[in-house]
């Protein structure tokens, strides 16, 4: 009897541990699968960043096309292959350029291998006018496909409608080439990684499934989907290991624990809780490393498609524009309007890249104060020559008030101008309707308050606490159509604590915002003011100067320049020429890069230092470089220069440093 129920206890028991034991089994099985769905999902993701950036690049290209049109610019056939043929590019995937007006193709992009397009009605064709109409409703860029195409292959079709003075004017479509797209999103990667795929979409009217691209014919159904937002249409991404979710010698070990645990009871409930509690914490470890690998890849390709597309903007107008002006030489005022144009992208361009250079010396802990007089009144009408013609142009109310007792202080102007020009810039920029107000106050001797007002789209209560983050947007620039990086209000923040003071904002989504801005200056006087704006006009008439310039072209603007003050110039590719004719000719100034083959500006200065004659070892030297920041300047006084100015060459900037350096020798 004893015997019988110590077989039934031990028989209860064996059950209640098998119970546990297959319990836990399937938590370990459960947590094995969550860990590698969540390998799958990153995966997944970086291709379809690449899709998400692969489709930025392609909007770009339709996008010049579309803004050229509605610009007013008329598009002859000759002038469209000349600009489609610089928006054609590299890319493999890119088949056909194409404008339809009306719908209708009338212009292909390469001529040759698409002409059976043209003439086709997108808004007729039976395949095509769906997506077509529905880009024409929407007023939104659209993606189908891929079609069999008229001209042989396989094609997806990007469509940009365009409006010109709010009528339907047609589209400037681009015409993708599927294989190629497939290789550049590099799908293969996803089969490298042992996952089968499919991507599929519905159809708009029948609901049905329509497969984009799959790596199988036999795919298992316990699937991951990703989906993938594009407009007016989706992709539907799905995903899963080629063994499963759990390969069968994870089953087997399981099987063989679980076994082994139903007869190893204490030992097996003591190794069941430590496994437990490991598996809990290499899941979370996993899930939040693959979480930051994700936002920081997603934050990564965020900046990297708003660096490429905030350069080709400013880039696409300059060779456009330089098209244009080609086009009508001789035309006076268009020359004029396209040179301006012209320099406005270029100064766009620089500026966007010194923002990037200078948010990295900020990072760096290199950013350094100029401590100078400056008149705050010469600051605000500076900042007023900038907005209030911008203002005017979006019809928006700007108005700029002062109640100053001390426009005169000790303080960084150009950090300054800077700060104001990001607020202000980004009120103006963000503003349809209303109004920009601007108030600066002295609320006590020394103490100042810049407060900036706007009626724009404001910011949402959620995202107000991560505004001066790097590479911080609420919104893209293709939602907003504003360019940007992300860097200014990171930048502005830095500059006012680098300056002791403080920044504030407050918002609300379509209300508007107001920023807040305080500092405290050292109250200075008119005389310092103009004592350190203290000038001598020099005749530069007859003046020899030796340009050490290793760029031909740098060289080519340099020269033309020092020419049209009345100097002579001799020019020189590198340092060891620039020593060698230093000894042998006389010179009144040198002008030397930095950086140059066979011997660099500094190396240069150093053997022309240490001449035997006199005379030669004392030339004025005056460094140029691209590198325009405060320790690039004190660097180049240590090598023994006389001056610093920056690439590209400001006209005034370089007036200045020769009269400087001409009034200390005279």
């Amino acid at each position: 009897m004893k015997n019988k129920n110590l077989i039934y206890q031990i028989l209860i028991s064996f059950v209640l541990v098998s119970v546990l034991t297959n319990m836990a089994c399937l938590f370990i099985r459960n947590s094995v699968i969550q860990q590698e769905k969540l390998k799958a999902e990153y995966t997944v993701n970086s291709t379809i960043n690449r899709v998400e950036i692969k489709l930025e690049s392609y909007i770009e290209k339709v996008g010049f096309l579309k803004k050229t049109i509605e610009a007013g610019i008329d598009l002859d056939d000759a002038y469209f292959e000349s600009v489609a043929s610089r928006l054609y590019g590299d890319d493999p995937a890119v088949k056909t350029i194409e404008l339809a007006p009306n719908g209708i193709i009338q212009n292909v992009y390469p001529f040759k291998e698409n002409q059976k397009a043209i003439g086709m009605d997108m808004l007729a064709e039976h395949e095509r006018k769906e997506a077509a109409t529905l880009a024409k409703d929407t007023r939104k860029y659209t993606l189908e496909g891929p079609y069999d195409l008229k001209q042989g292959g396989k094609g997806a079709l990007l469509y940009d409608p365009i409006y010109v003075n709010g009528e339907f004017w047609g589209f400037s479509i681009l015409v993708i080439d599927w294989d190629a797209f497939l290789t550049e999103i590099h799908l293969d990667e996803l089969e490298k990684a042992s996952y089968d795929f499919v991507i599929w979409k519905k159809d708009r009217v029948t609901k049905e499934k329509i497969i984009i691209s799959k790596s199988s014919e036999n795919i298992g159904s316990d699937t991951l989907l990703v989906k993938c937002a594009l407009p007016n249409n989706n992709w539907n991404f799905e995903i899963i290991p080629k063994n499963g979710w759990i390969n069968k010698y994870e089953m087997m070990s399981l099987v063989v624990a679980s076994i082994m645990i139903d007869f190893l009871v204490t030992a097996a409930i003591a190794q069941l809780e430590i496994r437990h509690k490991k598996d809990l914490e290499y899941a979370t470890q996993i899930e939040m490393e693959a979480k930051k690998a994700q936002e920081a890849s997603a934050a990564k390709s965020r900046f990297l498609f708003s660096m490429s597309h905030d350069i080709r903007t400013p880039m696409n107008a300059i060779m456009g524009y330089t098209e244009l002006m080609e086009k009508n030489v001789g035309n006076i005022e268009k020359e004029k309007d396209y040179l301006s144009k012209i320099r406005c992208s270029s100064t766009f361009l620089l500026d966007l890249i010194n923002s990037i250079l200078e948010m990295a010396r900020i990072e760096s802990g290199k950013e350094t104060l100029n401590i100078k007089v400056c008149n705050i009144y010469d600051i605000i009408e500076s900042l007023n020559s900038v907005f209030e013609k911008q203002a005017e142009q979006k019809g928006l109310t700007y108005q700029c008030t002062t109640k100053i007792q001390h426009p005169y202080v000790y303080c960084d102007q150009i950090k300054f101008e800077e700060i104001l020009l990001n607020i202000v810039g980004n009120s103006v920029k963000y503003t349809k309707k209303g109004m920009v107000l601007i108030q600066i106050e002295e609320t006590e001797s020394g103490h100042f308050q810049c407060m900036i007002q706007d009626t724009g789209i404001g910011m949402s209560e959620a995202y107000l606490p991560h505004a001066f983050e790097d590479f911080s947007r609420e919104k893209s620039g293709t939602q907003t159509s504003v360019k940007g990086t992300g860097l200014g209000l990171a930048i502005v923040k830095s500059l006012v604590e680098l300056m002791n003071g403080t920044i504030e904002i407050s918002s609300q989504v379509n209300q508007g915002t107001t920023t807040r801005i305080k500092f405290q200056f050292e109250i200075a006087s008119e005389n310092e003011l103009e004592n350190n704006q203290e000038t001598n006009i020099i005749d530069f008439k007859g003046k020899h100067i030796l340009l050490a310039e290793d760029n031909d072209l740098n060289a080519e603007i340099a020269m033309t320049l020092l020419t049209d003050y009345g100097l002579i110039v001799d020019r020189v590719s590198d340092g060891v020429a620039c020593v060698k004719q230093v000894k042998e000719k006389e010179y009144d100034v040198v002008l030397m890069d930095i950086q140059m083959p066979n011997m660099d500006g500094y190396k240069a200065t150093d053997c022309i230092r240490h001449l035997s004659q006199p005379e030669k070892a004392n030339i004025p030297i005056i460094a140029m470089s691209a590198n325009a920041f405060e320790e690039d300047k004190k660097m180049a006084m240590e090598a023994g220069m006389n001056g610093h100015i920056s690439k590209p060459i400001d006209v005034n900037v370089l007036e200045k440093q020769i009269i400087n350096i001409f009034k200390k020798v005279s």
